[in-house]
């Protein structure tokens, strides 16, 4: 057997500390500990040049390009390869002299691999570097398969959400093929965009605004009175929101304060009439808010504007400036009236430009909202948020017609511009909230519980001035808050001339060799753990913004050439769901057994079918996985098992700053297992040995990067369970894995675990 240098030695330590900075949100910090770490001397201070790929476009649990290139390599490189010559074909070594030259973050990113060391390794084996092929069947994000194509390895990338599949093509494919041409074309394309937008509804906001924060007005269901719903009374560490309520005429004055306030209505799931006592529970109150919102876009839709209902429903309350925080004033009022008028005047014209269809009943993400009465998507905007993306996406439709059909990196920058517009709406909807100075993103809202609702405040960035500026960052080029432009320029710079290496596909994982006959030397896959996220529901919000974006590049075959995902369209509203492999959690009426725990497993058995087919005979099939509970692991292995795999070695590696929002979730760890599989040998291997030998391993990596104690159980565990990979498979494989062969293997893990765990305690 062939080994290779990953089923022997992995740097755990050096690649889990340069992932889980990558990864960090508040990054500063991180990156002059490390730079310190390196040996980096003098006033490092805290302005790095760091343009992530992740800020192209969100997507939901990207991983660390730092672990995907080490992993990738380590994959194709032999077992017996100096491990000092692989960390300098990493790039390892260039961290250092990568934040000297350019101010880069002291990360693996910003270095790039050395493709000669690696090409002149291979050669020692017979092969070619070009000549390897990585791929990647559930792509997301795209780290994996950015990392692999940097290496040097003919790269494929699928994935099955339409979303995803666009923004693998804006990340990889585009910037391979066109290179610094297409970084300098977008910017030009950002120019004039933001140019346009701030000429066409500038006039919609003051000039010194930066951003908004809303209250949703609605009244005493007893008194009449108008109460505004706000869920906290910070605005930053220094200033706070108070209210000073009227008992005559029942209406409120905002104010902001010095010293911290109370918001005497506000009793945890219930509202207080601050006129009358009358008491009101949250939700009641959500649903009535939501009627007066519903009918305020009814009427502005019939061509009515009623000055004070949209005012009372919509109360905007602070205004955010560069100088601070104040009171909206009738300034600000008389603004919103005139784009809610513009709104009401033109809604015939722009209707095509705004998402008007109804969120599906399959989504259970925006379930929330759809109980306090949202049915439509458009419903999630106030209306000069709806004006501010309609204006956007009739901008791109009209662009597109004026550009050059016959010319491919034209057509490709409108990508970008799309990508922009979408990222738009994460800032501006009435599920976005404030914490201490900054405006969370409708994501957020995802983020921290898996749906999306209301925060009782909601916040309005500013689309002309601020947003879109902010989004693409045209001419950053020695600092970046997270602009498009900037991580293009970065991209292209990485990959171009690349371009005959990468593919993306819009396809299903199960069909994969349907889609490529070329026999992989690796598939590198971080698959959907378990029920961590409902990719679709999500993503769903963001597709009603980039079809109708990019529906001329859609119709015309630019962006989807061929149809692979069964039932399912590509003019279509939803997104495809049917095959998406996850569990749910709330069971499909039609369909009791489908995305269940059983349901996933078998699922994923037919990828790793497919998997194990695609896979040259030497080839290595490494899965990312991670999760809390024994049941995801039963299904993972169980898959594996039934595949015809058997798993070689396990290692954890950080692939979060531990201190990330995420976390919080409980099904969710801060380490990922890269679990090593290879097609099952003829040679028996004894289980209980295999389970030793894992288990053993796994705690000697975890010792390296600090795990709690409570992450080495799960940990052992799993590795314990991937010993049944070993045992031959029987008729029915999921069934029998689950009712032998994992029941088997958690009788060794009570032998081992309380062994390997004292030695832990004592040290």
């Amino acid at each position: 057997m062939n080994r290779k240098l990953i089923e022997e030695w992995f740097p755990v330590k050096e690649i889990s500390r340069d992932a889980g900075i990558e990864m960090a949100y508040k990054s500063a910090p991180a990156y002059i500990k490390h730079a310190r770490e390196l040996g980096i001397s003098g006033n490092i201070g805290r302005d790095f040049f760091d343009p992530k790929i992740r800020n192209l476009h969100p997507w939901f649990a990207r991983r660390p390009c730092s672990a995907a290139r080490a992993t990738t390599l380590a994959s194709i490189l032999p077992y017996d390869v100096d491990r000092d010559l692989f960390m300098d074909a990493l790039g390892w070594n260039m961290k250092k002299e990568a934040y000297i030259q350019s101010r880069y973050p002291p990360l693996l990113f910003y270095t790039d691999p050395k493709r000669d060391v690696i090409a002149n390794l291979l050669k020692k084996e017979g092969k070619k570097l070009d000549e390897i092929v990585v791929c990647d069947p559930m792509a997301g994000g795209g780290s994996i398969p950015f990392e692999s194509l940097r290496l040097g390895f003919k790269t494929v990338a699928i994935d099955y959400s339409p979303v995803a599949y666009i923004i693998l093509k804006a990340t990889i494919e585009y910037p391979a093929k066109y290179g610094k041409e297409l970084a300098s074309r977008v910017k030009e394309e950002a120019i004039r965009l933001i140019e346009h937008i701030e000429k066409n509804i500038g006039e919609f906001y003051t000039q010194d605004a930066e951003g908004y924060i809303f209250a949703r007005g609605f009244e005493c269901s007893k008194c009449g009175g108008h109460i505004p719903l706000v869920n906290n009374s910070e605005i930053t560490r220094k200033y706070y929101l108070g209210f000073h309520f009227n008992n005559e005429d029942k209406r409120f004055t905002p104010y902001i304060s010095k010293f911290k306030t109370e918001l005497p209505h506000i009793k945890r799931e219930k509202i207080v009439c601050p006129y009358c006592s009358h008491t009101m529970k949250k939700h009641e109150t959500y649903r009535l808010w939501t009627e007066k919102h519903l009918k305020v876009l009814e009427n502005l839709i019939k061509g009515k504007v009623n000055k004070d209902e949209i005012l009372q429903t919509h109360v905007l309350l602070i205004r955010q400036t560069k100088n601070g925080y104040k009171i909206a004033d009738d300034e600000d009022f008389k603004l919103f009236l005139k784009a809610c008028k513009q709104f009401s005047e033109r809604f015939a014209e722009i209707k095509k430009y705004i998402p008007t269809e109804e969120i599906p009943k399959e989504n259970e993400v925006f379930e929330p909202v759809k109980k306090h009465g949202i049915r439509y998507w458009y419903q999630l905007f106030n209306p000069r948020q709806l004006l501010s993306i309609a204006y956007l996406i009739k901008y791109l439709n009209e662009r597109i017609d004026s550009i050059d059909t016959t010319d491919p990196i034209s057509k490709a920058s409108m990508v970008y511009l799309a990508l922009g517009i979408s990222r738009v709406i994460d800032y501006n909807s009435i599920t976005t909230t404030w914490k201490k100075g900054t405006i969370r993103d409708t994501l957020g809202q995802y983020a921290r519980n898996r749906k999306v609702s209301y925060g009782e405040a909601y916040c309005e960035a500013i689309v002309p001035r601020r947003n879109i500026r902010w989004i693409f960052e045209p001419n950053a080029s020695t600092k970046t808050q997270g602009g498009i432009v900037p991580v293009l320029n970065e991209v292209c710079k990485r990959l171009e001339g690349l371009g005959d290496n990468i593919s993306v596909i819009h396809g299903d994982a199960r069909k994969l060799t349907s889609y490529i006959t070329e026999k992989f030397d690796l598939i590198n896959v971080d698959p959907p753990y378990f029920d961590t996220h409902i990719y679709s529901d999500i993503s769903e919000y963001f597709w009603q913004i980039l079809r109708l974006s990019l529906k001329q590049l859609i119709d015309s075959g630019f962006l989807f050439d061929s149809k692979k995902i069964a039932d399912w369209n590509i003019h279509s509203q939803t997104v495809p769901r049917e095959g998406e492999l996850i569990v749910r959690k709330r069971k499909n009426s039609k369909n009791q057994d489908k995305f269940s725990e059983i349901w996933y497993a078998k699922q994923m058995l037919e990828f790793f079918k497919e998997a194990y087919n695609g896979l040259k005979n030497d080839g290595i099939l490494v899965v990312w996985f991670t999760h809390r509970t024994l049941n995801a692991w039963k299904s993972i292995i169980s898959a594996l098992y039934g595949s015809n795999f058997y798993i070689t070695r396990i290692w954890p590696v950080t692939t979060e700053l531990l201190t990330r929002l995420v976390a919080k979730n409980n099904n969710v760890l801060d380490r990922t297992l890269i679990i090593v599989a290879r097609k099952k040998l003829e040679t028996k291997i004894d289980m209980k040995e295999h389970a030793n030998k894992l288990a053993h391993e796994i705690a000697e990596a975890l010792k390296e990067i600090n795990t709690s104690i409570n992450e080495i159980k799960t940990f052992l565990h799993a590795a314990i369970m991937s010993s049944v990979t070993v045992e031959p498979i029987r008729d029915d494989p999921i069934d029998y894995c689950y009712t032998k062969l994992i029941p088997k293997s958690l009788e060794i893990a009570n032998e081992i675990i309380p062994t390997i765990l004292k030695r832990f305690q004592e040290k």
